[in-house]
């Protein structure tokens, strides 16, 4: 019994002690209870944290500790970025010839080279605003994604490269500037100037051909290039003669025996033409109207010529004969072999069975004419007068060939002349035509 109460006594005395351990082991630690220790409960490991900076550490009296968030003191996330990094800027294919963009710089997307007038550019994110700051480029905002910088004709020079700054802002206030290399701004006077060359540059492609030079970009230059180095040649050779004559002229000059010279030649070359011509120019100046008198005398020839030809009739010509030359006298009122090769060279004026004067005849109007019936020769060829318009030909090539063989008009009736014998020789049976003789024999 003894021994049984002692037993009892001990094992008390041991949880009284285990008790008495974990209670202050209990209180050292901060903001954990003893209830959290009670037994059969599940309890998890307490973890020990300091006081972030979002949180303010407060003490009370018996040593517990207590934190509070200030939403007022949180920093703004550097970690999300900013729509200017995020953003992808593209050029818009307008496909036009007057405005064109291609990425310069394809990893950034912050550099293009542009071509024409205008370009349109369009952003991944929403912007605010654009501008440019150089004054021969505008920037327009078409919408929140797009933009169209315009550029005037100046803002780049001919064959070569300007470079614009393009500011862009975007919603979030953030901002990114694009580099645009402008060219070909003035497209419409560089299609002008390319169309006022194209005569001159295919004409040197042609010259080049030629020469034997091979048909593309690299044949033409190599033609220009050797044109303009034998040019050169051609023009030093030739500067070197003209500089040498005219050292040598200017020693020439410098000299008295080059005039001696120069003076007794002239004198020689006078006295000889006096000698060749010197009775023609004795008669011309001892008879000043010698030349008035032989123009007057050849006036009056062409008249007496004329007024023969007028009085000499057309049966005076083998080919006509008697009776051709009563045909045409009957229609046309003509019976001379002037009046003849007048109708046939310019016409005359007809008076008609009316009264009324008509303008008849002339070689245009037979040369013009698909059938020689059709045309002035008709009255004279109907039934019972000249059998065919080649016999009429044939009356009209004698009587011109009369009045320039015979009347000394050749200088109007000669070309018409010529003109008719053509005809003649275009219709069938012209020889036969022109040896026809009206009374039966030839001419």
């Amino acid at each position: 019994m003894t021994r049984r109460f002692t037993a009892l006594t001990a094992i008390m005395l041991v949880v009284c002690l285990i008790g008495a351990g974990v209670g202050g082991v209990a209180a050292d630690s901060p903001g954990v209870t003893a209830d959290q220790f009670a037994v059969g409960d599940q309890v998890s490991e307490p973890v020990d944290e300091e006081p972030t900076q979002n949180e303010t550490a407060e003490q009370d009296g018996g040593g517990n500790t207590s934190t509070e968030s200030s939403d007022s003191d949180q920093p703004p996330d550097t970690d999300t970025p900013s729509m200017s990094d995020t953003a992808r800027i593209t050029g818009v294919d307008t496909e036009s010839e007057v405005g064109s963009a291609t990425a310069r710089d394809s990893a950034n997307g912050t550099a293009f080279n542009t071509k024409g007038e205008f370009v349109v550019f369009r952003v991944s994110e929403p912007l605010d605003a654009a501008r440019i700051q150089q004054s021969p480029a505008t920037v327009e905002m078409l919408g929140p994604q797009s933009v169209m910088v315009e550029f005037e004709s100046d803002a780049a020079p001919l064959d070569e490269e300007s470079l614009y700054t393009l500011e862009l802002f975007y919603t979030d206030g953030s901002d990114s500037q694009v580099d645009l290399y402008a060219s070909d701004t003035d497209i419409t006077v560089g299609s002008d100037v390319m169309e006022d060359m194209r005569p001159v540059i295919l004409g040197i492609m042609d010259r080049a051909e030629e020469a034997g030079y091979e048909d593309s970009a690299t044949g033409l230059q190599n033609y220009v290039e050797d044109t303009e180095e034998t040019a050169e040649l051609l023009d030093s050779v030739f500067s070197e003669q003209a500089a040498r004559l005219a050292q040598i002229g200017l020693m020439a000059a410098m000299n008295p025996l080059f005039w001696v010279i120069v003076v007794s030649g002239a004198a020689l070359l006078a006295v000889r033409s006096y000698r060749r011509d010197g009775r023609i120019h004795r008669l011309i100046s001892q008879d000043t109207g010698q030349d008035t008198r032989l123009l007057r005398e050849a006036w009056l020839q062409w008249q007496s010529d004329r007024q023969t030809a007028a009085e000499e009739p057309l049966s005076e010509l083998k080919s006509v004969g008697q009776m051709g030359e009563i045909y045409w006298r009957d229609t046309y009122g003509v019976s001379s072999v002037a009046d003849l090769a007048e109708i046939a060279h310019n016409g005359i004026p007809v008076e008609d069975e009316h009264g009324d004067v008509n303008h008849v005849g002339g070689i245009e109007e037979l040369q013009e004419a698909d059938d020689l019936m059709e045309s002035w020769l008709e009255p004279v060829c109907r039934e019972s007068r000249v059998a065919a318009p080649e016999i009429a030909l044939a009356h009209l090539k004698s009587a011109l060939t009369r009045m320039c063989s015979d009347h000394g008009m050749s200088h109007r009736y000669r070309s018409t002349r010529e003109d008719v014998r053509r005809l003649i020789e275009q219709r069938d049976g012209s020889t036969a035509s022109s040896e026809f003789d009206t009374d039966g024999g030839t001419q």
